[in-house]
């Protein structure tokens, strides 16, 4: 009998249907583990740092109603929510692991032009006279994290 070879593709093909067969039971195996984390108790609960955050939305916000993955992920199509929900989930795991959080967490350029797209997907009727050039934020400051209304948020 020949000996088995393994092959640089067999790897790789191995690695990839492993990491999808894993994926899909992480999204929908464990009992709402997918349900659970779109909800903003799991990003204001789960990271210390985001607390403040959390509450500065929870208790003045003026987005109350919408949960954190409605403005933080693309919302375009289910594959690129899901994508990029991994691809953060994954950065994240990374980051606590290996204890690299830090005190005041930023929002990356990738995030910032994520958070401007759902803005302009749920207000594009009220922006089409507004300079597109400039992100919302620059005059909506208290629709931020670090000002929600009366609420500062500072961590501690």
């Amino acid at each position: 009998m020949a000996a088995l070879r393994w092959n640089t593709r067999t790897v790789v093909l191995g690695a990839v249907l492993g990491l999808i067969v894993l994926g899909v039971f992480l999204a929908f195996g464990p009992p709402e583990l997918f349900a659970r984390s779109e909800e903003p108790a799991f990003c204001g609960g789960a990271c210390h740092p985001m607390e403040a955050n959390y509450e500065s939305w929870f208790h003045e916000g003026p987005h109350r109603q919408v949960k954190c993955v409605d403005c933080h992920l693309p919302n375009t199509s289910t594959p690129r929510h899901l994508w990029q929900k991994g691809l953060d989930g994954v950065h994240d795991l990374w980051v606590f692991s290996t204890d690299q959080v830090p005190d005041q967490i930023e929002l990356s350029e990738r995030g910032q032009g994520v958070v401007q797209e759902n803005c302009l997907l749920c207000h594009g009727d009220m922006t089409t006279h507004i300079d597109q050039e400039r992100t919302c934020w620059d005059c909506h400051r208290s629709m931020s994290h670090g000002f929600g209304g009366s609420v500062e948020a500072k961590n501690p």
